[in-house]
């Protein structure tokens, strides 16, 4: 099931919050004197706004809105399971004689399920741009490039790329995005695209951030799909059939390529310190934004194109924490995602700092909650 760590969010709030609904049912009408079905309305209240609390800010944590937004449906969802909760009540109570205690149970159950699919399809519910349903896409694939002073290595690169898509079978374009590079990058690599049956270097006057250039890539593109990689060729191209397969024969609309799967190939490691960088950033990453995925920073990732296109219109860093902010949005939006071992090798002459640049990410963590609590990502830049 591909929702499961939001269903198991959801029943672990549920259950408790049953548990709490139950003991203020027992209270009431024990202790205090009150009739079964005021009690039972009082403590559905009281429940509703632990669940609601909750959901809100853990479950469905990455389509909370602006509260203003939701006020009338909230209201309205609390309606519907107070009624629920009244009727199921006098039913099982007066009609059918059930114990008020297994009464409410059974009645917290059903608007448990209720309220679930109030929260998930209609009150916390963020739609969709919808795909552009002008012509079919050009190419099966884009290939996505970003480039800063990569003249040393992307030609190797782009070499294995063209060579691998020229005999795939699939109808591809190689998207170049030259982030501002002062070594002849987009020259060298409008030299190695020449002759390919759809290329073309894009190039920004100034450095922007990898970000920016991925933004610029995948807006630029007209494909089925969109593989991101990276100009030094860490991950081995041939690995694309493993991310394809995720999307057509099971069912996801974005890829993962992951190094920190039991079935990954990592043939030439990043020195230690990286190492436990990239480990302790990814369990903050997990924790306190994106829980079900590993590996957030790899930079082979395959998209349905509409979504791609989706979730970079949204984007609004420029810089090392796109992929972090593309993944929440795809949360955000309920897109199915998949995280699937790749062969990956560390390279050199990356220039990632680390310590800089991690604190810049634990920065950009921050910016990407704060946008996803104020509703930022609700509307198209």
């Amino acid at each position: 099931m591909k929702n499961w760590p939001g269903a198991l969010k959801y029943s672990a709030v549920g259950l408790f919050g049953t548990a709490i609904d139950l003991l203020i049912t027992v209270m009431l009408v024990e202790h205090a004197g009150w009739g079964i079905l005021q009690a039972a309305s009082a403590a559905f209240i009281l429940t509703f706004i632990h669940n609601y609390i909750w959901n809100r800010r853990w479950t469905f944590r990455f389509r909370t809105r602006i509260i203003r937004k939701t006020a009338v449906k909230i209201f309205i969802s609390a309606l519907i399971g107070l009624i629920l909760t009244v009727a199921l009540m006098y039913m099982l109570c007066r009609v059918l004689n059930v114990y008020y205690a297994e009464a409410k149970l059974l009645t917290s159950a059903g608007v448990l399920i209720c309220n679930f699919l109030l929260n998930k399809w209609w009150v916390f519910r963020i739609d969709r741009n919808p795909p552009d349903t002008s012509g079919d896409p050009e190419f099966d694939v884009s290939i996505i490039g970003p480039a800063f002073n990569e003249a040393a290595r992307i030609g190797v690169n782009l070499k294995k790329i063209r060579s691998y898509f020229s005999q795939s079978g699939h109808s591809s374009e190689i998207i170049v995005v030259d982030d501002g590079s002062s070594d002849g990058t987009a020259g060298l690599s409008e030299n190695e695209l020449a002759g390919f049956e759809a290329a073309r270097v894009i190039v920004h006057p100034k450095n922007m951030g990898k970000g920016a250039a991925i933004r610029t890539g995948v807006l630029a593109s007209a494909a089925r799909y969109v593989l991101i990689t990276d100009a030094d060729g860490s991950t081995p191209i041939e690995e694309f059939e493993v991310l394809m397969d995720g999307l057509k024969s099971r069912g996801f609309e974005i890829a993962v390529g992951s190094r920190y799967l039991r079935q990954s190939k990592v043939k030439l490691k990043q020195p230690l310190y990286r190492i436990a960088i990239g480990r302790i950033g990814n369990l903050l990453i997990r924790f306190f934004l994106i829980d079900g995925i590993r590996d957030t920073q790899c930079g082979f990732k395959l998209f349905e194109g509409s979504c791609a296109k989706d979730i970079f219109s949204r984007s609004k860093i420029s810089g090392w924490g796109f992929d972090i902010e593309a993944l929440a949005i795809a949360k955000m939006l309920n897109m199915n995602i998949c995280e699937l071992p790749v062969e990956w090798r560390d390279c050199p002459g990356s220039r990632l700092r680390p310590f800089r640049d991690a604190f810049k990410t634990l920065t950009e963590l921050a910016y990407i909650k704060l946008n996803i609590w104020s509703g930022r990502y609700e509307k198209n830049s």
